[in-house]
């Protein structure tokens, strides 16, 4: 990958270095902030000020006064959500706000993965309408799923999307669509995600309707609206980062027995709580019931205040994730021998009968970073197969499907890095070689992927300083990343491999002024960076994020390894 180091700002270009140590006002202005008063509301959003009016979405008022009118006059809601670690928080925010209010006269339903799909489906509102349901609110899904709300229209049903997804040209004929990506809609943060969509129909629906419910309440579901915005990696910009913020305060304070046992087990300390904490060990487990099993377990996880029902829908998870893993390193070790004898191609092919739809977008990940290509696989069973793939950064991928004859993908979506796709058995065998094809043809228009740098560095000058002071800048994610550090020519001074499988690589360099300091990184080893030896007294060019290491007797400050090159 080509590295870039960004522009460097000085204290004419902006008036935060009069305020913050240089290397965060630098990397504060090339995240967008420019002023104090920008700053001051990055580092401290308030919770009155720096959410939007729910109003101000498309349909959220007549959405509102339906659900009111349901709550009124006792009819059967449904709250239809998605397997998701956003749209299964999503789901609990209405399922605690109903439990609230007092209302009961309604049930969730989370669709089966691989026999329903994603979204509405006939079938399913067939089923719920036969037992009473006379409104369905979706979350996180909806706002494409025409066929089935006209099902439920033909049933004597109303359908309430809320939903964060892009729409087609067409809209369903719902009730009410809030979707802040609605052409026309004039809600400023467009890239809510479907947990924080969720949270401003309660919003909406605690400020008109008469419910005994203290002011502020809602506050408590943040940690649910946080946990689906920080999974569902939405940019962590304005009104995103609001919700993450407050949301990760929440989830440290959290009353959810499921989550209180989850920190047990996984030795998480609940006031240090962060962002990755979501997304190596909470969104990773709750995505396992989707992926291998029952969905709905993820959603008793989350919701149930019963210490005995969430405890054992815990353990389910955790036996879920454990077989997550074991699948994905099986199904990786067949399909690293089907690249084999395909590796001299730009887009890698690859699939099995029978292979886990749930677990293909990980192998995708997984081939796409060891290989530095383009990754399609597929599985599943039956006359549909079922696909992910994952663009190595250089190609659109909905470009690339988009150029392939329409007769080979049954469907397809996705955006430029991540997608998914379904194909008939019939298409399989010349699909590879068409979108081998179809590269050619677009490669001309290949993006150039580069790696923005904030700022070079020497090992001496990682310190605590500004370590705390870039921790102010959490919670990371996209549109907010972490720093990321140059620190050029450094001198390896040690090298190991550790881990039960010895399938992680530390290296220790040398620091100008004595020392060392350590730097590291998962799944990789001496043979990860072309041209590069990574061995004792070899000189290399380091790019590295700072963090700090709880291992050991006392904290210290390591580097998390983002890319190598050897010295120019």
């Amino acid at each position: 990958m080509k590295w870039k180091l960004r522009d460097r700002i000085s204290e004419k270009d902006t008036e935060l270095f009069k305020y913050y140590p240089e290397i965060i006002a630098r990397a504060l202005f090339h995240r967008g902030i420019r002023t104090i008063e920008e700053a001051k509301k990055y580092f401290e959003p308030k919770y009155e000020e720096d959410l939007h009016d729910p109003f101000l979405m498309t349909d959220m008022m007549k959405a509102t006064l339906r659900i009111i009118s349901a709550i009124n006059n006792k009819e059967r809601i449904v709250i239809y959500g998605d397997y998701d670690c956003d749209g299964i928080p999503a789901s609990a925010i209405l399922h605690n706000f109903f439990k609230k209010i007092g209302f009961n006269n309604f049930e969730v339903y989370i669709p089966h993965r691989h026999n329903e799909g994603y979204g509405m489906n006939i079938g399913a509102v067939n089923e719920l309408c036969s037992r009473g349901a006379d409104i369905f609110i979706t979350v996180d899904c909806g706002v494409t799923d025409i066929e089935a709300i006209d099902e439920a229209n033909s049933l004597g049903a109303d359908v309430i999307v809320t939903d964060h997804h892009e729409p087609k040209e067409i809209l369903p004929k719902a009730f009410a669509v809030v979707d802040p990506k609605r052409v026309g809609d004039k809600y400023p943060c467009k890239m809510l995600s479907g947990s924080g969509v969720a949270f401003k129909l309660v919003q909406a629906l605690l400020i008109i309707g008469n419910f005994e419910v203290r002011e502020g309440w809602e506050k408590w579901l943040l940690d649910m609206a946080g946990l689906g915005t920080i999974a569902d990696m939405v940019p962590l910009q304005g009104e995103n980062r609001t919700i993450a913020k407050f949301g990760l305060s929440v989830l440290r304070k959290t009353k959810r027995p499921g989550l209180q046992k989850l920190y047990e087990n996984m030795r998480i300390v609940p006031h240090h709580i962060t962002e990755e904490d979501i997304g190596f060990s909470i969104a990773p487990r709750i995505n396992a019931a989707g992926r291998m099993g029952v969905p709905s377990v993820a959603f008793t996880f989350v919701s149930s205040m019963d210490n005995k029902e969430a405890s054992s829908a815990y353990e389910y998870l955790e036996n879920k994730n454990i077989e997550r893993k074991n699948l994905v390193t099986e199904v990786m070790k067949e399909a690293l021998n089907i690249v084999d004898k395909i590796s001299h191609k730009n887009i890698l092919f690859v699939g099995k009968e029978g292979w886990n739809p749930g677990i293909l977008g990980l192998v995708a990940g997984k081939l796409s970073d060891e290989f530095g290509k383009t990754v399609f696989v597929w599985g599943g069973e039956g006359e549909t197969l079922k696909g992910s793939c994952r663009s190595d950064g250089s190609i659109s991928l909905v470009k690339l499907m988009s150029t392939v004859p329409s007769e080979i993908f049954v469907d397809f979506g996705g955006h430029h890095l991540a997608g998914g796709f379904s194909l008939s058995k019939n298409s399989v065998f010349g699909a590879g070689d068409i979108l081998e094809g179809a590269y050619m043809e677009i490669a001309d228009e290949k993006i150039d992927e580069e790696l923005a740098i904030d700022e070079k560095i020497r090992p001496d000058d990682v310190s605590w300083k500004i370590f705390d002071a870039m921790e102010k800048m959490a919670p990371f994610g996209v549109s907010n990343t972490r720093p990321v550090f140059l620190f050029e020519h450094v001198e390896i001074y040690s090298v190991k491999k550790f881990g039960k499988k010895s399938d992680h690589f530390q290296i220790e360099i040398l620091k100008d002024e004595g020392g060392t300091i350590s730097a590291y990184d998962f799944f990789i080893d001496e043979n990860s960076f072309p041209n590069v030896s990574l061995r004792p007294g070899k000189f290399i060019d380091l790019v590295a994020t700072i963090e700090k290491n709880n291992f050991g007797r006392s904290p210290n400050l390591r580097l998390k390894i983002v890319d190598i090159h050897p010295v120019k």
